[in-house]
């Protein structure tokens, strides 16, 4: 293998590469996105429980008819 035939290989090799970086600094963008999304779901569905916990022990302490078991 000649030297140019190398040098061509490195420089095939430092453009592979980059284009790898490039393509997990996407994913990586992705991800985060994803996980905010988790995120703002995950605050929601705790809001939601504690409004029905709320409303759970007000009717739990109120005299309203219960039905029978």
């Amino acid at each position: 293998m000649s030297t140019a035939d190398r040098a061509l290989d490195a420089v095939k090799g430092v453009f592979t590469y980059r284009e790898q970086i490039a393509n997990l600094r996407q994913d990586l963008k992705d991800l985060g996105a994803s996980m905010r999304d988790l995120a703002a779901s995950h605050a929601q569905l705790r809001d939601r429980v504690s409004r029905i916990e709320g409303y759970l022990g007000r009717v739990g302490q109120s005299d309203l008819p219960r039905l029978p078991q």
